[in-house]
Order: C-alpha cells, then structure tokens, then sequence
C-alpha cells in the first residue's frame, strides 16, 4: 500500500465476528477538499470525511447524500516554548514572556473561544482549554472553558512587566486550521 493510492480491504471470511455484508471497500485518498467534495456529488465514492465546512451546508441540504457529524478527537493546540531563555521568533528584549504563567493566562484569556467554534468552525467544534475533548481519558469532563477577558489580558501583561506587550511569531499549519490562526493572532494583537 502506497499513502497516496486506494488501499483495497476484502473480507476475512475467517473472521470471529461473523460475516460483514461487504466484500470490498476501497478507502481513496483525495487531499484537495474540491476534488473530495467533487467526487462525492459524481458518485464516484460513496463516503467522504473531513467535509469541508464551507461545503457543509450545502450538502446538508443535498437530498442526493447524508451529513453526520460527531464529536471529534482532533483538538487544536497551541505549543508555547517555555524551554528556551531566548527563543527564536520572539521580539521580547532578550526574554522569553511564555516562562511567566501569568502571560501564559493572559495569552489564554484574549482567545475568544466560544467564537471560534461557532463561528469559524461553523458550529462543528466545541469550545475547550485543555489538549484533548472531554470524553477522551486523562481529560477533565466538566473543566469550565475561560470567556475571553481582554482586559484581565492586558492586566496580567502589565503585571507580568510586558505593558506593552511583545513580538511573537505564531506557526500554524495552512491546510488545518489558518482562520483559526488568524483569529488566535488577531486576539494577541489586541492585548499586545
């Protein structure tokens, strides 16, 4: 098997479980969210994952396929460099702000999550402040998720000895998750 050629599964017949009533099923990579989307209107498959959202709506209303969504375990996270004195890609007079917890707090509080999820994502993310979604183990099932707070930000900064702020280079992967980096980098504009 090739990553970027069909993977073909056949049947065990052997299998303990009992038969299954397929014979076949060809899983077909198709990385470009218009060919996938494309391919499932022709009928040239029958299952896509990972629906792009701004077609979302769309096939939701297409009597031609079905829409399923569920929770996910893909969480977007954000990695601070805590570890280095004076990390690479931050304007900070030497420093490294991110060994600070109070910046880490403000950083936190300035990110509108609640937006985010239903508004960049589309209703199709829930809002969350931990690595991994709440039905996953080692998560905590009912951890309340920060509001935004842009002024408890900026006090926490002021506090922290970066009144007014500092330079930071945010790395984000362009085929997940750009509008959300674009709003994470937005909201830390705002508080510095």
């Amino acid at each position: 098997w090739s990553t970027n050629a069909p993977l073909v599964l056949r049947r065990n017949e052997s299998w303990w479980g009992g038969a299954v009533p397929w014979e076949t099923v060809s899983m077909t990579p198709i990385p470009n969210d218009t060919a996938r989307v494309a391919a499932l209107l022709a009928g040239d498959v029958e299952f896509i994952n990972n629906v792009p959202l701004q077609d979302a709506s769309r096939l939701g209303a297409d009597r031609r396929v079905a829409l399923f969504s569920s929770p996910s375990i893909y969480a977007v996270n954000i990695y601070l460099d805590v570890e280095r004195p004076n990390p690479p890609g931050v304007d900070a007079g030497g420093q490294n702000p991110m060994r600070d917890v109070r910046v880490r707090r403000a950083m936190s509080l300035a990110l509108n999550r609640d937006g985010i999820a239903r508004q960049i994502m589309e209703g199709y993310a829930d809002a969350a402040d931990q690595p991994v979604p709440p039905f996953i183990f080692g998560a905590i099932a009912d951890r309340p998720v920060p509001s935004q707070d842009l002024n408890a930000a900026r006090a926490l900064l002021a506090e922290a000895g970066f009144p007014q702020g500092f330079g930071i280079n945010l790395f984000c992967s362009p085929s997940r998750t750009p509008r959300i980096c674009q709003a994470i980098a937005a909201a830390w504009t705002r508080i510095g």
